[in-house]
């Protein structure tokens, strides 16, 4: 701790400790989503505890042993927040019984694989869900095949199993992200504020999704990256992708920090990689069922958007209808060209603003995007680490508001809602701006 004031520090440590003590067994005894008061409360209890341990700057094994005291407080947790985790083991179910969970849409399948198990699994994982592929990439159906195994016909099991995989991918990704915080010479707390992060640890930890264990995969490449250990970081790197395709969308920034050779050798380790991980799943109809299910989030699904909803009242304005299935054949073109222009345009300067480019690039896609859940930006959390930007940390807060969404009917945000959220996130983020880069361009200017 800070030894020119132990008191105070130890104080703030240990009052951040049992607020976010409270705020998680709190959190992980509501029984619904839609108990809204409870659940913003004690989230904001917890981001409160998260600064209490920020300033107090404990050594980082303490900052990792509380990380897991909290995260071991969702052990027997039943997820509410996301029906995913349904999905997950239906398909690790699936894989088990060496059926291609790419080729059926669980409603197809219910009455030829019925069991207790099955049945709650179909009915847990919703409408949505059983009319769609899956759309999880091979070396998350992997993790979902290994604890549909070792789980057995027991869902408490298999939540364990699985929950503890991404418990360990928390604290791997958390030593890879230390090492690379500290050789760019951040603060060693920026770490805390993605590893203590209370939205990783309820995503992650308490609703199962496997952003940890992605950006695990990706610390790693990155670290491998700097070390010149191409074979290393095209392994993790394939991997991260292989468990979440959003690495995708900044992933070729890193070519144009490399000489032709280590480019052609990255690329040629990446793809042998990448077959590895996909061969076992890839033919015809898995492609076009793949290709098909990922479109949806470009031309069907709508929540917790920000530009998007500006341009869907333009659209109803000017035609009277929802334009997302025009936006749907558009947008994926548009996101191909702008991440083919950041990767070529060239750019001269230092290794750390290709982070902020790839933070940067990452935001733009999740500002336009038509979907947005909670735990996607855990990602920017991550890259956010890897820069001075911490807009990223104000979102993770207040993309937590978008859960009063499920007190309608319909899911859907009111504007009150969107700006609720958003409003703080673009405000910090233009200070950002001007403070990083604007004002430090114009004060660096002298006249003669």
């Amino acid at each position: 701790m800070d030894a020119h004031k132990p008191w105070q520090t130890l104080i703030l440590a240990c009052l951040g400790f049992v607020l976010c003590c409270w705020a998680y067994l709190e959190l992980a005894a509501l029984p619904q989503r839609t108990t809204i008061a409870p659940l913003l409360y004690f989230y904001s209890l917890a981001f409160a505890g998260l600064l209490f341990l920020y300033f107090s700057k404990i050594r980082w094994e303490i900052a990792l042993a509380i990380g897991l005291v909290f995260r071991l407080m969702f052990w027997n947790h039943i997820p509410i927040l996301s029906q995913d985790f349904y999905r997950f083991l239906w398909d690790g179910h699936l894989n088990t019984l060496g059926i291609n969970p790419y080729d059926f849409k669980p409603n197809l399948l219910i009455e030829k694989i019925e069991s207790p198990l099955t049945c709650t699994l179909y009915e847990g994982m919703g409408g949505l869900s059983q009319q769609n592929y899956s759309n999880y990439p091979p070396a998350s159906q992997w993790l979902f095949a290994l604890t549909a195994w070792l789980g057995g016909q027991s869902l408490m099991a298999q939540l364990g199993i699985l929950r503890f995989i991404l418990i360990v991918g928390d604290v791997v990704a958390a030593i890879g992200l230390l090492r690379l915080v500290k050789s760019y010479a951040y603060p060693k707390q920026v770490v805390w504020g993605y590893y203590l992060n209370p939205l990783l640890i309820v995503e992650a930890t308490g609703n199962l999704h496997s952003e940890g264990l992605m950006l695990a995969a990706v610390a790693w490449g990155i670290w491998f990256l700097k070390q010149n250990k191409r074979i290393g970081s095209a392994f993790f790197f394939a991997m991260s992708v292989a468990i979440k395709l959003v690495p995708l969308i900044w992933l070729p920034l890193l070519l144009q920090h490399m000489d032709k050779k280590g480019l052609i050798r990255m690329i040629g380790y990446g793809s042998l990689f990448s077959v590895f991980f996909w061969s076992s799943y890839l033919n015809p109809t898995t492609i076009s069922h793949y290709l098909q299910t990922i479109g949806l989030w470009f031309s069907n699904f709508e929540f917790n958007a920000s530009w998007y909803y500006l341009i869907r009242e333009w659209g109803y304005q000017l035609t009277g209808y929802n334009i997302i299935r025009t936006l749907g054949k558009i947008t994926p073109w548009l996101l191909t060209g702008t991440i083919g222009l950041f990767a070529i345009w060239p750019r001269k300067g230092k290794e750390k603003l290709l982070w902020q480019h790839a933070l940067g690039l990452l935001s733009l896609y999740y500002f336009t995007a038509t979907t947005i859940h909670p735990w996607y930006v855990i990602h920017l959390v991550f890259l956010g680490s890897l820069t001075q930007y911490r807009y990223s940390w104000i979102w993770s807060y207040t993309v937590f508001f978008s859960y009063l969404s499920y007190q309608n009917v319909v899911v859907e945000a009111p504007p009150w809602l969107v700006w609720l959220e958003y409003l703080p996130v673009y405000t910090f983020l233009f200070w950002e701006i001007w403070n990083y880069n604007i004002r430090s361009r114009l004060t660096s200017v002298s006249f003669k």
